[in-house]
């Protein structure tokens, strides 16, 4: 008997005690016990007047989408646990969103979604038109599922580094899911929406705060700024742009991060940062707002060192930022084997066969291309000053 049988045999009230009974925890931002967030949605309609429902989707703040892949992988679990749900309140109003970009995924859902009288929406969930309703995460609605089919162990699903999702059990640390040499190089973790140091990986996975199953390994090869203002512009092209808080916060600290890479950083950005992103904390009426300001706060919080490098020195610790880092060829490992000169988009390096090949930083954008296809490893970034090297072509040993 499957999980939607096996509820459709109990009364609304058994459904509740067995939800609070075995603990069950709403996925989403707004966490806390799902009998208890139930409850709350029964009364907020009761007192505006609206209509009960549930709504199972994403954070709207998730820009990764990792955790669709609950959903892609079973979904008549995800879409029997929305309809268990809306049993428990007693509602035949269900509708299931998912991102506005996989609307191929809406449509291949819809036959499916149909047997369980499931609505299937493309797009971020309207807080202000829901409101009276229960607003689940597509991973509460698949553990509702596990539960009323015997099946539920409390656990978080946790995406490492892109690698495929899966559950894992509480308890379990986030250093646990990291390889020996993840372990070894990691000198930030993105868990969540946070920027968080190195040794958060010591946290069990229920206390981290991997909202949207995401956690990324920072190495040195990684620029926390670059990283911060990489989340933050993912964030502003999700937005739906309606909250003047959440709109113009994620322009503003976007823009400071995006000029702190350039190396145009200013003392104040930090207190900037910190004041807008707290107000769009407690102002925007969704997760977008609320939480993607959280990237930037815990950044400059965290890694104040890193934001001084670059806003004080004018330097880039990671040897990323384009406009903070030197370029050159050395010289004493160049062979001439023109492969740079091949490669190069924008014509800045000069050679010929046998002669040590030389770089005009002028028009150069520290693309890397360069550095992929030199083997004997001549062409070095630095955050240094740039050595003495050849001005005119010169054969290959003959530089002193």
């Amino acid at each position: 008997m499957s999980a939607y049988e096996n509820a459709k045999t109990m009364s609304r009230e058994e459904i509740m005690e067995k939800i609070a009974a075995l603990g069950i925890q709403e996925a989403g931002l707004c966490g806390g016990s799902l009998a208890g967030r139930l409850a709350a949605s029964l009364a907020e309609a009761e007192e505006e007047k609206k209509e009960t429902g549930i709504v199972a989707a994403l954070n709207n703040a998730d820009t990764d989408y990792a955790l669709l892949e609950v959903l892609k992988n079973d979904p008549e679990k995800v879409l029997q646990g929305i309809a268990i749900a809306a049993m428990a309140i007693g509602t035949e109003r269900k509708t299931l969103h998912v991102p506005e970009s996989e609307t191929e995924l809406a449509d291949s859902l819809a036959q499916l979604a149909a047997n369980y009288q499931v609505e299937v929406a493309a797009g971020l969930v309207n807080l202000r038109a829901n409101k009276g309703k229960a607003i689940i995460h597509i991973v509460t609605a698949a553990d509702l599922a596990d539960a009323f089919g015997g099946e539920y162990v409390p656990g978080v699903y946790v995406s490492v580094n892109g690698r495929p999702v899966k559950k894992v059990p509480n308890g379990t640390k986030v250093a646990d899911l990291l390889s020996e040499e993840e372990r070894a190089e990691a000198r930030a973790l993105i868990l969540g929406y946070r920027m968080c140091k190195a040794d958060a990986a010591a946290l069990p996975v229920e206390e981290a705060g991997i909202a949207n199953g995401v956690v990324k390994v920072l190495t040195s090869h990684h620029c926390v700024v670059v990283e911060t203002e990489k989340q933050l512009m993912a964030s502003r092209k999700q937005s739906c742009g309606k909250c003047v808080f959440c709109r113009e916060g994620l322009i503003q600290l976007q823009y400071m991060q995006k000029e702190i890479t350039q190396g145009r950083g200013k003392a104040d950005f930090a207190d900037l940062t910190k004041e807008i992103g707290e107000a769009m904390c407690f102002s925007t009426p969704c997760t977008l707002g609320q939480n993607s300001a959280k990237i930037a706060l815990t950044a400059m919080e965290n890694f104040p060192a890193e934001y001084e490098a670059h806003i004080k020195k004018k330097k880039c610790p990671s040897a990323v930022c384009a406009k903070l880092v030197n370029i050159y060829i050395d010289p004493k490992h160049c062979n001439g084997c023109g492969a740079c000169e091949t490669v190069c988009p924008y014509d800045c390096i000069e050679g010929q066969p046998g002669y040590i090949h030389m770089l005009d930083d002028f028009d150069c954008t520290k693309c890397g291309k360069c550095t992929e296809v030199c083997e004997t490893g001549a062409i070095v970034i630095t955050t240094g000053r740039v050595p003495r090297v050849p001005y005119r072509l010169t054969k290959v040993g003959r530089f002193r």
